[in-house]
């Protein structure tokens, strides 16, 4: 599934910009019959027939408005794969496709969409017919080596300029190859600016989102956000989401190639409701926490903090960190630490009770015989299902 997704935004971001770029150049070509009164439909034979150039499968548009200053307008546009399936539409597009620095290749585009749907279908062998519909129409052997960051046989330098793209109306709905629906999102409001470069692949972009959520968690999605692509080192500088209740905040990076990755959660604020939800939890108050994760290619880590709950019980805290070597051996390290913690407020199995532990783990050695191994536990007095339990303490040492 990863490695579907990654094609995808690889083979839409690409063809996507070769869109707009190529597409915006030869029907700003075409104002001038406009001006000369071309009919609507007409012109949309004419720009449906640039387009079909460029992927393979069939974008059409029903009619088409353009403008001398650069204003394109397509109504009833629609995608397909190439065996036909619809997989967007969009009610109407307008474009305006500034060339004035064409000279020093740059290209800036603004464009709105009204009432755009999306199906992202996901077939048995886990390919997506979105992807097949924008893949390129002849392919080019040259596209399958990798990018060179070396400079010259990269090709020229061109960068495209998104400086506004709008979505009214939208709606968003990704279904596994069994049916069901992994994601749906209606009434999508859009508001996003960035830019491309290349040869580089150097990105950043800029959003608000706004939507109606109905998978896999009904409910009102607000989303601001921030990224950039620095060749495979992609990097989350902003992100603030709220689904109805909960909220979260958080920044990360990670090396699309390597897998690397540092992550920090800066925030989490989830309502009991949606709690019982995700981890099917008996919660009867909201939950709160951060947290932080880091992969360097050899090591794994991470930590979590679940402050005391505000509600009458007073839940407890809890603390963990962790951290694990790959690949290597058992090398492995564990500290947690809870006070009063209830740990029926995030899984419903868990007995209700307040546990006051101080545990820590170590183990270090590729193999038995060079293992060292260390551990140490302490429960105070706590209770678990309404019983007295603890003291206890176990401490464990092996050279």
């Amino acid at each position: 599934m990863p490695r579907a997704l990654t094609r995808l935004l690889a083979v839409a971001a690409t063809a996507l910009v070769a869109a707009l770029a190529v597409a915006g150049i030869a029907l700003s070509a075409l104002a001038a019959l406009s001006a000369a009164g071309a009919g609507e439909a007409a012109l949309a034979r004419i720009a449906s027939g640039q387009l079909e150039r460029l992927f393979a499968g069939r974008l059409t548009a029903e009619a088409v408005r353009l403008s001398p200053r650069g204003a394109v307008e397509l109504r009833g546009v629609r995608l397909r794969t190439p065996e036909g399936q619809t997989v967007a539409e969009v009610r109407r597009a307008r474009m305006t496709v500034a060339v004035t620095r064409l000279a020093r290749r740059e290209l800036s585009v603004s464009l709105e969409l009204e009432g755009p749907t999306i199906l992202l279908d996901e077939a048995p062998d886990g390919s997506f017919g979105l992807v097949r519909a924008l893949s390129p129409a002849r392919p080019d052997a040259s596209a399958e080596a990798p990018p060179s960051r070396g400079g010259a046989s990269a090709g020229p330098a061109f960068r495209l300029e998104v400086v506004r793209l709008l979505v009214r109306g939208g709606a968003f709905r990704w279904v596994h190859s069994d049916g069901s629906t992994a994601l749906q999102a209606d009434a999508v409001e859009l508001a996003a600016a960035g830019g491309w470069a290349a040869p580089a692949a150097d990105a950043e972009v800029r959003l608000r989102l706004r939507a109606a959520l109905g998978a896999p968690f009904p409910g009102p999605l607000v989303a601001d956000g921030a990224a950039r692509l620095r060749g495979s080192r992609f990097e989350v500088t902003r992100l603030e989401a709220a689904l109805g209740a909960t909220r979260a905040e958080a920044v990360g990076v990670v090396d699309v190639l390597s897998g690397a990755f540092r992550a920090a959660l800066m925030g989490l604020g989830l309502a009991a409701a949606d709690a019982r939800r995700l981890a099917s939890a008996a919660a009867e108050e909201d939950l709160s926490a951060s947290g932080y994760a880091e992969l360097d290619g050899a090591l794994l880590s991470g930590a979590l903090d679940v402050p005391p709950g505000g509600g009458a019980r007073g839940a407890g805290s809890a603390r963990a960190a962790f951290a694990l070597r790959l690949g290597e051996g058992p090398a492995a390290g564990v500290d947690v630490a809870l006070d009063g913690f209830d740990p029926s407020r995030v899984l419903a199995q868990a007995p209700a009770g307040r546990i006051h532990l101080a545990a820590r783990g170590a183990v270090a050695g590729r193999t038995l015989a060079d293992a060292r191994g260390f551990v140490a536990l302490e429960l105070a007095p706590s209770r678990l299902r309404g019983r007295e339990v603890g003291p206890v303490t176990l401490a464990a040492r092996a050279a």
